[in-house]
């Protein structure tokens, strides 16, 4: 285990404050590097104004330990759906069921409203989106826009037995995606 990895065990989840706007934002671009400059889509300026534009303190979690943010999930109402968007996890946090603790709570809360999220092609990340019932509805060849109905629905039975080894993917910054 690296150094600090206990500690990430002592998380917590609170409401966004108006003064995370900074952390996050660049809790976003560290999370989301890699992924972004194998995409070409990796333009920190408007990554960063982009998360700007659409953070909303009272829509994000955050995870944090002792006051170190470490993850956030917003959960955004559009009409009858809701979308999953700025789900980023400290490289330090992943692996560790906090994502997925997080992705359960924001579900249970929504009950029966359906959820969309969008993912970058070729990101390990759609693999959790799919145990969750999440499947593909819609792809740009960039973005995967993903939809999960209601819990009993006949799509998500489906795509909780989805394979593990399908291909995965995670949020993108690019010009045409609708959500990060």
């Amino acid at each position: 285990m690296s150094a600090g990895a206990e500690d990430v065990l002592d998380w917590t989840v609170r409401e966004g404050r108006p003064d995370d706007v900074d952390a996050l934002a660049d809790l976003k671009l560290a999370a989301l590097e890699p992924d972004l400059r194998r995409a070409g889509v990796w333009r920190p300026p408007y990554n960063r104004a982009r998360f700007e534009r659409e953070f909303v303190p009272t829509e994000t979690r955050v995870v944090e330990v002792g006051g170190r943010l470490l993850g956030c999930l917003a959960v955004h109402p559009e009409g009858d759906d809701v979308w999953l968007r700025h789900f980023y996890l400290a490289e330090e946090a992943r692996g560790r069921g906090i994502g997925t603790r997080l992705l359960r709570e924001a579900l249970a809360s929504l009950g029966s409203r359906p959820v969309l999220l969008d993912v970058l092609t070729g990101s390990r990340a759609a693999r959790l989106y799919l145990r969750h019932g999440f499947v593909p509805v819609e792809d740009d060849g960039v973005d995967v826009i993903m939809r999960r109905d209601a819990p009993d629905g006949p799509d998500a039975s489906d795509a909780l037995e989805a394979p593990a080894d399908r291909p995965a993917q995670t949020r993108t910054d690019s010009a045409e995606s609708t959500v990060s």
